[in-house]
């Protein structure tokens, strides 16, 4: 299914210079934050329930075409979320969530989406609690490597660049779980 909104939303982002952009999607009265990362290949969309704990991502591949399956599991949750009942006569399928999306494109405002602001909706196996940037760590001052952990939770809340980096460069990304003590996002070495 091809969402071609998502063009607008890509250009608008290419002459803001962000990878990263976060709006709003509402259907059948259940908000979503919304996040479409161009730092990866393929692309990636992923849906954010607002107040609930659920969210589900999509490839967006080469022409914004995306496959509108989604599991057996995160279908069912995405209907009880949706508060929607089983009918025979008139089935709800996933191509009427992305119809229904790409149609709301041409009114969404983006703004560029904060680590933080993923972190609400994904766990990470290292200090889920702790999603908000906090700066970086310098690993080989303590004779240390980055952990693999850290730099899965790096490229999921930075992007692929910061990972890279990072792996490279032995390089820890640092989180807090307190709000007032984020900083804004640099990239090592231009502090």
């Amino acid at each position: 299914m091809k969402l071609d909104g998502l063009i607008r939303i890509h250009n608008e982002m290419k002459s803001k210079s962000i990878n990263r952009s976060k709006f709003r999607f509402d259907y059948n009265n259940v908000n979503f934050d919304v996040f479409f990362m161009v730092d990866r290949s393929p692309y990636l969309l992923m849906f954010g329930a607002i107040g609930e704990n659920f969210y589900f991502e999509v490839e967006v591949m080469r022409g914004y075409n995306v496959s509108h399956i989604i599991s057996k599991d995160k279908f069912r949750e995405l209907c009880k979320i949706l508060n929607l009942v089983y009918s025979p006569d008139s089935p709800f399928k996933p191509s009427y969530f992305f119809e229904a999306f790409n149609n709301s494109l041409p009114n969404s405002t983006i703004s560029q989406s904060k680590p933080h602001d993923i972190g609400k909706y994904k766990r990470f196996a290292e200090e889920e609690d702790k999603i908000y940037f906090y700066g970086w760590r310098n690993n080989d001052v303590a004779r240390e490597r980055v952990n693999i952990k850290n730099l899965e939770k790096t490229k999921e809340l930075i992007g692929e660049d910061a990972y890279l980096r990072c792996k490279k460069c032995n390089i820890s990304s640092r989180w807090t779980d307190i709000p007032n003590d984020a900083i804004e996002v640099y990239y090592p070495g231009e502090e």
